[in-house]
C-alpha cells in the first residue's frame, strides 16, 4: 500500500480547546446553580423547600453528568 502525504485541514473555531471547555462546563455548573438558587432561597427567605419536582430533575441531572 502506498501512503500519500495528505493535507491536514485546520479545525473549526468550534473544535478548538476554548469552545469545547466552555459547552463541556455549561451543563454541570447550571444544574449545581439551579440547585444552590432555591436552597439559598429558601434558607434565606425562610421557606420551605417544597419544590421536590426540580429537586429531582436537578439530581437526574447531576447523575448523568457525573457518570459521563
Amino acid at each position: 500500500m502506498i501512503k500519500y502525504p495528505r493535507e491536514v485541514l485546520p479545525l473549526p473555531w468550534y473544535r478548538s480547546a476554548l469552545p469545547q471547555m466552555a459547552m463541556a462546563d455549561f451543563l454541570p455548573f447550571s444544574a449545581i446553580y439551579i440547585e444552590l438558587y432555591y436552597i439559598f432561597a429558601s434558607v434565606w427567605g425562610h421557606r420551605i423547600y417544597t419544590i421536590y419536582s426540580l429537586l429531582f430533575i436537578v439530581f437526574i441531572i447531576l447523575i448523568i453528568v457525573t457518570t459521563l
